[in-house]
């Protein structure tokens, strides 16, 4: 599974700097599931992977999550990181369990805070 794993990390780097990297506006990006895994760990291997907001939801990453260094480095100005308190074990996502928006006016621009968890009642797609 890393060899996969690492293949689409690959793939999403590719398709951020074709698309991205040269604009001056940070896109945002919502990620699902094992979308959720691809873009911090693209984020940690790779400092240009830049966000305005960053919406994880149905979120496999560990709940403690420290994202004070991505921050620290101007990786993202607002995350939300959504979990599902009744999430069972989850098996294989889609490799495309990621949408970046390009418009800076298309996704909560008004948001104050800086990063948060959200935690529900629900299995692992409730609020998605």
């Amino acid at each position: 599974m890393p060899y996969f794993r690492n293949r689409i990390i690959k793939k999403f780097c590719t398709f951020y700097e074709q698309n991205f990297l040269s604009n001056s506006v940070r896109p945002h990006i919502i990620a699902h599931s094992f979308g959720t895994d691809i873009v911090l760990e693209s984020m940690k291997r790779y400092d240009r992977i830049m966000f305005d907001t960053i919406i994880f939801c149905g979120s496999i990453l560990d709940q403690e999550t420290d994202f004070t260094q991505l921050k620290s480095k101007g990786q993202f100005e607002r995350l939300i990181n959504d979990h599902g308190s009744h999430d069972k074990i989850i098996g294989f996502a889609p490799s495309r369990s990621w949408y970046v928006v390009g418009r800076r006016d298309t996704i909560i621009q008004s948001q104050r805070f800086k990063f948060k968890t959200h935690y529900f009642k629900g299995p692992h797609t409730a609020r998605v």
